[in-house]
């Protein structure tokens, strides 16, 4: 495996790019670099993990059920977060395992509550970015509560993936949806 690269990708990221010098150097010294093997689990859907990952270099996988059968969701690429969306939205959602041997950054959980706390361009970009893992697990809910014969969570989400729209919840906003819109979701820690 190549060299592990320097903290770049932590103070370039567009989570973090504009992250206050005290928010950056709590960042670069909590964080830690971490080596994963191919078919490693780096996050489970039925657990919040303890730390977010960001990749560094390799891909990993988003996973799902579909038909009883493990199906890739969508692949991940450097730059990717694993474990943001469940700590975020304080549900977990992502199921990720590692497509090859791979790196990433391990943030403590605590440090990244504490940086969405008192970081407003951290909480902002999390509150504007849609997370395809908890799409999915909406989908999945959605599906669960009112099944469609033959149509499967990976169906359903391909078929709403790109008509997904994030919003800020208020009454006008409200008022001004088309009545097609079935389906409202909203992260449970982040205020922008």
């Amino acid at each position: 495996m190549t060299q592990a690269p320097p903290n770049a990708l932590l103070s370039s990221h567009p989570a973090f790019a504009a992250l206050s010098e005290q928010g950056r150097q709590q960042l670069q010294a909590g964080s830690e670099l971490r080596a994963f093997t191919t078919g490693q689990n780096l996050s489970t859907s039925d657990v919040i993990p303890s730390e977010v990952l960001l990749l560094v270099d390799g891909q990993a996988r988003l996973l799902c059920r579909d038909a009883g059968r493990l199906c890739t969701v969508e692949k991940l690429q450097a730059g990717s977060f694993v474990g943001l969306a469940s700590l975020v939205r304080a549900q977990a959602c992502e199921a990720v395992s590692a497509a090859g041997p791979l790196h990433a950054w391990a943030i403590p959980d605590g440090l990244v509550l504490a940086l969405l706390a008192s970081e407003p361009s951290f909480s902002s970009w999390c509150a504007a970015h849609l997370f395809i893992a908890e799409l999915l697990a909406l989908v999945e809910q959605l599906l669960e509560a009112h099944p469609r014969k033959g149509v499967s969570a990976l169906q359903e989400l391909e078929r709403v993936r790109s008509a997904a729209r994030l919003i800020q919840p208020s009454v006008e906003v409200l008022d001004q949806l088309h009545p097609d819109v079935v389906l409202l979701a909203a992260s449970l820690g982040v205020k922008p």
